[in-house]
């Protein structure tokens, strides 16, 4: 088992220990992510937002998610969430579509970020 592999189990079986354990799902769901497992960082984004539904960085992190697998009307309707949740919303909106831009639709940046 590689590195990676023995982290992620551990990380399961941590959660299963602990599954309401907020900070140890979302620290699964990032370690996912960066290591290109989008949909079950995705899964685990979803529940850690079952338990704190208006966190910003978990939308965040779900949007991220969706985008890296070509999801991108789910990973705009969640930015857009954003949007309204955020006290500076145009940045968060165009700080995802400057990060993600290759995985974005184009009508994106043409309607949010404009200058």
């Amino acid at each position: 088992m590689t590195g990676n592999e023995d982290t992620l189990k551990a990380l399961r079986a941590a959660l299963e220990v602990s599954p309401d354990n907020l900070p140890l799902r979302q620290h699964f769901a990032e370690i996912l992510l960066g290591l290109g497992r989008f949909e079950e960082a995705e899964t685990e984004y979803r529940s850690a937002l079952s338990l704190l539904p208006d966190n910003q960085q978990l939308k965040l992190g779900l949007a991220r998610a969706f985008s890296q697998q070509g999801k991108n009307a789910q990973a705009i309707v969640v930015v857009e969430d954003l949007l309204r949740m955020s006290a500076s919303p145009p940045f968060t909106l165009c700080s995802f579509a400057a990060k993600h831009q290759c995985h974005c639709h184009s009508s994106f940046n043409q309607i949010y970020c404009r200058t």
